[in-house]
């Protein structure tokens, strides 16, 4: 049974099979560990998806990988600063109303707090 949690490189099984080492600090060391092991893994995958995937992509679609500079990135994407949005999202909404609407621009306006009445809606 330890071999085969061992084999699985889980930070568990490296360690604490022998209740004698179970303490939170081999738990630790041995969490930090496979970390390293996984953002290796994860540096691999992201490096060959990027050159074999995205960038045969990019170059298909008749656009230059190296200005389009598209990357994977693991985890939860972070939320964008809807402050540094407002000005794009103003002139959509000015210039091409089928992409954003202005009463989709004044709802999203008063969502973040700002004091507008709701226009009526047209019927």
């Amino acid at each position: 049974m330890g071999q085969i949690n061992m084999g699985g490189q889980s930070p568990v099984s490296a360690l604490l099979v022998d209740p004698k080492y179970a303490t939170k600090a081999t738990a630790e060391t041995a969490a930090a560990l496979v970390e390293r092991k996984v953002m290796a893994l994860q540096r691999f995958i992201k490096r060959t998806i990027e050159k074999e995937v995205f960038d045969p992509v990019v170059k298909q679609a008749g656009l230059d990988p190296q200005k389009a500079a598209v990357r994977l990135n693991w985890g939860m994407p972070e939320k964008p600063d809807i402050n540094a949005l407002l000005p794009i999202l103003a002139q959509l909404a000015k210039d091409r109303p089928d992409i954003i609407t202005t009463q989709e621009f004044r709802d999203i306006l008063i969502d973040m707090g700002l004091s507008l009445e709701k226009a009526e809606q047209k019927k």
